[in-house]
C-alpha cells in the first residue's frame, strides 16, 4: 500500500502543471531513478481513502513555487477503453460545474471565478453515466457533499523574490507555516521530495527519495518530523509538499470512485544538515 499515495501525489502534480518549469522536468526524470519511499503516518486519516481501488475523480490544485500562481486542473481517471466500447460517457460536476471544461476552471490570473467556490466551501461533486446505455437502462447518477479547504500557501519560510527560492534550510525540528483553516478537520499531508539533484551539478545522484507524514492538526504550524529528510544528503535540492483537501468514496453502476477536491503548494529548497 505504500506505494499508492505518492504515486497519486505526484500524478496530482503533474497533471496540474501545464507549464515546463525545471522544477516539474525534475520530477518526471526523477521517474527513472532508483526510488526510496518512506510513509511516516502509521494511523488512519482521511487521506487513507487514496489508498482504495478504484478511478479517481475531482480537481486538484498546485502552486509550483511560492512565486507562482495557483492551477486548478480537472480529474477523471477511468477505464477509458471499457467506456469508449460500451459508448458510454461519465461526467463529474461540482456545484453543477461540469469538469471536464477546463476554461470554466482557469483564467489569465490562473483562477477563474469558478474555482473561487470550488475551496473553503461545502461542494456537491456529481458523478453522472450518460450515453448509450444498454435497452431499458436509465442514464445514472451520484452525488456527495463534502467540505474542500481553502487553497494551502506556505508562508514560512517566506519567499518574495526569485532571489530567495531555495531557501538553505535546517533539518532538524525544521518549522513550516502555512495558511490554517480552521473548518478542516483532516489535516495535511506533508511530502519531502529529492530527485538526486544537489547544489553542485556534478554531484548529482541516480536517485529519487521520497517522503510522507500526515500533519493531524491545520492550525497553521508544524515542526517536521526530523525522519521525513532521511536519505538526502548535505546541500540537496529538495522539495517540501504540502497537501489539503478532502476524499470521500461514490459508488455508481457498481464501480467505486474517489472523488477528492485538494490543492497543494511546493517549496524548493537546500537542505542542511550540518551547521559550522
Amino acid at each position: 500500500m505504500k506505494k499508492i499515495i505518492p504515486i497519486i501525489v505526484l500524478a496530482l502534480m503533474a497533471l496540474a502543471c501545464n507549464n515546463q518549469t525545471p522544477e516539474t522536468e525534475n520530477r518526471h526524470q526523477a521517474s527513472t531513478n532508483q526510488v526510496t519511499e518512506t510513509l511516516l503516518a502509521t494511523e488512519s486519516s482521511n487521506y487513507s481513502k487514496i489508498f482504495n481501488e478504484g478511478p479517481l475523480a475531482g480537481y486538484t490544485g498546485i502552486k509550483e513555487n511560492p512565486l507562482a500562481s495557483y492551477e486548478v486542473m480537472p480529474l477523471l481517471h477511468e477505464d477509458a477503453e471499457q467506456l469508449k466500447s460500451q459508448k458510454v460517457v461519465m461526467k463529474l460536476y461540482a456545484n453543477g460545474v461540469e469538469l471536464s471544461n477546463v476554461n470554466r476552471l482557469k483564467s489569465a490570473n490562473g483562477l477563474g471565478d469558478a474555482v473561487n467556490d470550488l475551496y473553503g466551501k461545502k461542494v456537491r461533486f456529481t458523478l453522472r453515466k450518460e450515453g448509450a446505455l444498454k435497452s431499458g437502462e436509465m442514464e445514472q447518477e451520484e452525488s456527495v457533499e463534502m467540505y474542500i479547504p481553502e487553497l494551502v500557501e506556505i508562508l514560512s519560510p517566506p519567499i518574495h523574490t526569485a532571489q530567495e527560492l531555495y531557501p538553505f534550510c535546517y533539518y532538524k525540528d525544521f518549522t513550516i507555516k502555512w495558511n490554517a483553516d480552521s473548518q478542516n478537520e483532516h489535516g495535511l499531508v506533508v511530502l519531502v521530495e529529492w530527485m538526486g539533484t544537489m547544489l553542485s551539478d556534478e554531484d548529482d545522484y541516480q536517485e529519487y527519495v521520497r517522503n510522507i507524514d500526515v500533519i493531524k492538526d491545520d492550525n497553521g504550524v508544524a515542526v517536521l518530523n526530523n525522519k521525513l529528510f532521511e536519505k538526502i544528503p548535505e546541500r540537496a535540492l529538495c522539495y517540501i509538499t504540502l497537501l489539503r483537501g478532502n476524499i470521500e468514496m461514490v459508488d455508481i453502476d457498481e464501480v467505486s470512485y474517489r472523488v477528492l477536491g485538494e490543492s497543494h503548494a511546493v517549496l524548493p529548497c537546500v537542505l542542511i544538515r550540518e551547521l559550522n
